[in-house]
């Protein structure tokens, strides 16, 4: 969700305080290019406020997590999507969303996918007795292959 106003948008992009790039795009870099780096360190304080130890980890640990974390939502049945729900971009590039999507998480599975598909679905402002055809068609699909 873009809560920013368009002007807004422009104006700080090209002041240079904005730039193309997302807060993922920077973590990915980052874990690409040192993956035995340390990312992020817990306080030594830790305890006071959580519980467990003060942990260190690299990106390699927090990338693992992150998918991990992404996988574990999608399984307890998160509404994630991988389309927009911007209008102008609807039918868009929903191929290219889904081979980018397994390609940043390996461990997703045909699983996913479907819950992915069937999400998009869901979350549409579509009649139900459409949404109940894609259903189907997708069930179908799936149980095809």
């Amino acid at each position: 969700m873009i809560i920013t106003p368009k002007q807004d948008i422009e104006q700080y992009t090209r002041a240079g305080w904005w730039g193309r790039e997302t807060l993922y795009d920077v973590f990915r870099i980052a874990a690409k290019a040192a993956p035995d780096a340390i990312a992020l360190v817990d306080p030594p304080n830790r305890g006071d406020f959580t519980d467990g130890a003060p942990m260190r980890l690299t990106w390699r640990d927090v990338s693992d997590r992150v998918n991990r974390l992404c996988c574990a939502l999608l399984d307890a049945g998160l509404c994630a999507t991988v389309n927009s729900d911007d209008p102008a971009y609807f039918g868009g590039y929903m191929n290219q969303n889904f081979l980018e999507a397994f390609a940043a998480l390996p461990q997703l599975t045909a699983r996913h996918a479907h819950r992915l598909a069937a999400n998009s679905f869901e979350a549409s402002f579509a009649a139900a007795d459409a949404k109940a055809g894609w259903y189907r068609a997708l069930d179908k699909v799936f149980a095809a292959n």
